[in-house]
C-alpha cells in the first residue's frame, strides 16, 4: 500500500490553506468584510488557534474550505468500497470493466486470532491463501486469453487484489473517515487501519488543524446495535434477493404535483390540494403536465419529495456502480462478519464456457474460508475470502429525481449487464407505482430521443417516445 497527497503541498502552500480554513473560522466571529479578513496577515499559531477555537464548539464546517486530494495505490477493493461508501467524497478507479488485472497483483494478509494477535500458524496460513490467489489468478488469466470480457472475467478475482484509486475530499468528512478509519469498527480490518494510520500522518502536516478534534472522537467511537447480536444468534442470510421495490408513495404522482404547486406558490398541503382540483376541474391533464414541466426543468428539487424503498442482491464486482451515485441512501452491510460466501453470480459468457470449474472454483473458496474460520482466524482477516462474483444484500431509499438520473446511466445498452438488469427491473416495478413519472425512467436515447454518448454511442437510434404522447390510463 502506498499513499500518496497529490497537489501543492509545500510550506507555503500548507499555510494558505490554513490561512483559508482559519479566515472561514474568523468571519462569523469579525467584524469587517471577508477579504479584510482574509489578507488580515496571522502567524500559523494564531491561525491554528482560531481554527481549533470554532471547531471544539463543534462547528466543523469551517474545514470544508480545504480539499486533499490522494493517490491510493495497490489497496484491495475492501478499501475501495469502504470509502465509496462515504457520500461526501470523490473517487476515479480503475475500471475492471476496461482494464485487465492479470498482472495487478494481490494483497496477502497477515492472519490474525480471534484475540487480535499474529495467529501462530500465520506463516501456513498466508501460503496456503497465496496458492489460493494465484489458482484464481491463473483461471482469470485463462478467461481473458480465451476471450471472456473483462467485465466477466473478474468476477472470479479473489476480494484480495490490488486496486488503484484516486480519493478527493474536503477535510470536514476528511475528519470523520479518519475516525472511522483509526477508532471506529472499521479499524478492526488491519488494512483499514493501516490506511488511517499513513493518512493520519499526511494530516500532522498538511492540515494540523483536525489532529485535536480526531484525538477527542477517539473514545466516542462504539457501535451501539452490539446488543442485538447476541438475542438475534445465528441466522441464515436471505439468498438471492430480486431486484424490488418494497415501499413506495401509492398517490407519487398526486403528490408529486401538490408538492410542486405548494413549493412554486407557497401554499400549504391544505391549499395546494384545493388548488389542484380546480385545476383538475379545468384541464384533467393537468398533474401530467406538471411533472413533465418538472422533469425538464433546470432545477427539478420537486422531485426530491417521491421516494422508493428497494432491494436487491448485486455482486460485489458491480456493488461499486451502484455505491457510487451519491444523492441516495445505501445501506450496504459490513463485510465482517461474512454472512453468506455460497450465493454468486454467474456471467452469461462462462456458463456458455467454463461453468463446470468456474462453479468448483467458488465451492474451493468456501471450503478453504471454512478451514481458515475453524482454525480461529480472525473474522476482519477472513473478508478476502470474498470474490467479486459473491452477492451481497442491500437496501436503499431513492428519490424520484435521483432514479431518473441512475436510469439514464444504468438502463443504456452500454451498462454492464448485471447493473443494468438491477437497474431495468426496479424501473419497471416504479413505472406501475407511479406511471406518469415512470414514463421519464430509462435511458436517454428511448426518453429524450437522443444520446449523450456522443461519439461512444451504441448507434441504436432509438427514438421511441413522443413527449407529449400521454402515458397509457391502464
Amino acid at each position: 500500500m502506498e499513499v500518496k497527497l497529490l497537489g501543492f503541498n509545500s510550506k507555503e502552500a500548507i499555510q494558505e490553506n490554513v490561512q483559508v480554513v482559519a479566515t472561514a473560522a474568523r468571519i462569523s466571529r469579525t467584524q469587517g468584510k471577508v477579504l479584510d479578513i482574509y489578507e488580515d496577515e496571522h502567524t500559523m499559531k494564531e491561525n491554528l488557534q482560531s481554527i481549533k477555537h470554532v471547531l471544539n464548539s463543534g462547528h466543523t464546517s469551517i474545514s470544508d474550505h480545504d480539499y486533499l486530494v490522494f493517490a491510493l495505490e495497490d489497496v484491495t477493493p475492501v478499501i475501495e468500497q469502504t470509502l465509496i461508501g462515504y457520500r461526501l467524497t470523490s473517487f476515479t478507479i480503475k475500471s475492471r470493466r476496461e482494464a485487465n488485472f492479470s498482472n495487478e497483483g494481490h494483497f496477502n494478509p497477515d492472519f490474525r486470532d480471534n484475540e487480535g494477535n499474529v495467529h501462530p500458524d500465520n506463516e501456513e496460513l498466508k501460503r496456503l491463501y497465496n496458492a489460493h490467489a494465484d489458482k484464481l489468478f491463473n483461471f482469470y488469466n485463462r478467461l481473458v486469453n480465451k476471450g471472456i470480457p473483462f467485465e466477466d472475467a473478474r468476477y472470479i478475482l479473489p476480494y484480495s487484489f490490488h486496486a488503484n484509486i484516486i480519493m478527493g475530499m474536503d477535510a470536514t468528512e476528511l475528519l470523520k473517515v479518519l475516525t472511522d478509519l483509526l477508532y471506529g469498527n472499521l479499524s478492526k480490518n488491519s488494512e483499514l487501519k493501516e490506511l488511517g494510520e499513513r493518512i493520519y500522518a499526511i494530516v500532522q502536516e498538511r492540515a494540523p488543524y483536525l489532529i485535536p478534534p480526531l484525538n477527542k472522537a477517539k473514545d466516542r467511537q462504539k457501535d451501539e446495535l452490539e446488543f442485538l447480536d447476541d438475542i438475534v444468534g445465528d441466522i441464515e442470510p436471505t439468498k438471492g434477493v430480486l431486484p424490488r421495490i418494497v415501499n413506495f408513495d401509492s398517490d407519487g404522482d398526486l403528490n408529486l404535483a401538490l408538492t410542486t404547486l405548494a413549493a412554486r406558490y407557497q401554499l400549504s398541503f391544505e391549499d395546494a390540494h384545493d388548488c389542484l382540483k380546480g385545476l383538475l376541474e379545468k384541464d384533467p391533464d393537468i398533474v401530467e403536465k406538471i411533472i413533465r414541466g418538472v422533469v425538464f426543468n433546470t432545477h427539478n428539487r420537486e422531485l426530491e419529495a417521491v421516494n422508493y424503498e428497494v432491494e436487491f442482491s448485486p455482486s460485489l464486482a458491480v456493488l461499486t456502480h451502484f455505491t457510487r451515485h451519491r444523492m441516495y441512501s445505501l445501506l450496504v452491510p459490513d463485510f465482517a462478519p461474512i454472512r453468506d460466501l455460497s450465493s454468486y453470480k454467474i456471467p452469461e459468457s462462462i456458463k456458455e464456457s467454463d461453468l463446470e470449474e468456474y462453479e468448483q472454483v467458488f465451492a474451493d473458496n468456501l471450503a478453504l474460508y471454512e478451514e481458515f474460520k475453524s482454525r480461529g482466524v480472525n473474522e476482519q482477516d477472513l473478508v478476502y475470502f470474498y470474490m467479486a462474483g459473491n452477492t451481497v444484500n442491500v437496501r436503499a431509499t431513492i428519490n424520484a429525481r435521483t432514479l431518473i438520473d441512475i436510469s439514464r446511466k444504468r438502463t443504456c445498452r452500454k451498462t454492464q449487464w448485471e447493473t443494468r438488469g438491477i437497474v431495468q427491473e426496479i424501473c419497471d416495478q416504479a413505472k406501475k407505482a407511479t406511471p406518469i413519472i415512470g414514463r421519464y425512467l430509462g435511458p436517454s436515447c428511448e426518453v429524450l430521443g437522443y444520446c449523450k454518448e456522443g461519439k461512444d454511442s451504441c448507434k441504436r437510434g432509438v427514438q421511441r417516445l413522443v413527449l407529449e404522447d400521454k402515458p397509457s390510463k391502464e
